[in-house]
């Protein structure tokens, strides 16, 4: 099978195409009710734990106690980090899930093309990816407000570059760290890819992130 010739302008066109939907779900949903709310109630407890965590410094949902509601330290930091600078404007602050699985999103999606491009035929990529688009659900990830988005992002990145043999190149360790601190689940895949990796001659970078990780979530 004959991939597709690379177009710079082509992959442009296709990640605004696959984008559509999501943009007019948005507005849609704007339109019926004037705002925004999430599908879960879990983005607002995260919200609540990272407010706290920025601008306080405590690890809670309310400053009389500590707790532990969320199961990513990585999601939850990212959250605190604008606690302070949009502490004076709340509505911005509960957008900031959306906006970043909004981002996240388009660089998954701009990922995914790149990988089908040079596997599959031009004219197959853009319904090869909308199938896997809507079959992973991805848009409800988005209206979610969840750390989920990014999980499948870094498991496709970790996927590809797996299928491609990429075991030297950093980025993959990097995935393969942020994926460890953005979900604890993840560690059933990480623990394994990196020991197949050290396997595979990588011993050194596998080996420090095999330690990075230990170091951050035990120490």
């Amino acid at each position: 099978m004959q991939a597709a010739i690379p177009d710079p302008f082509q992959r442009v066109r296709w990640l605004l195409t696959l984008l559509l939907p999501m943009i007019v779900l948005l507005a849609i949903t704007w339109q019926l009710i004037g705002s925004f709310y999430y599908t879960l109630d879990d983005p607002y407890i995260h919200l609540q734990l990272a407010d706290m965590l920025g601008r306080f410094g405590h690890y809670g949902l309310n400053l009389s106690s500590y707790a532990s509601p969320s199961s990513s330290l990585l999601w939850t930091l990212w959250l605190a980090l604008w606690a302070i600078p949009l502490a004076s404007w709340p509505a911005a602050f509960d957008l900031i899930p959306l906006l970043t699985n909004l981002v996240i999103l388009a660089l998954l999606l701009n990922d995914l093309l790149a990988w089908l491009s040079r596997r599959f035929p031009s004219a197959s990529v853009i319904w090869i990816a909308l199938a896997m688009t809507l079959s992973l659900n991805l848009y409800w990830l988005v209206m979610s407000g969840m750390e989920q988005l990014a999980q499948v992002w870094l498991t496709l990145r970790v996927a590809f570059a797996l299928s491609e043999r990429q075991l030297q190149q950093r980025r993959f360790y990097l995935a393969l760290f942020a994926l460890s601190l953005l979900r604890y689940e993840s560690l059933a895949l990480v623990l394994p890819v990196l020991l197949w990796a050290a396997s595979q001659g990588q011993r050194k970078l596998a080996g420090l992130t095999a330690l990075s990780i230990t170091s951050v979530l035990c120490g």
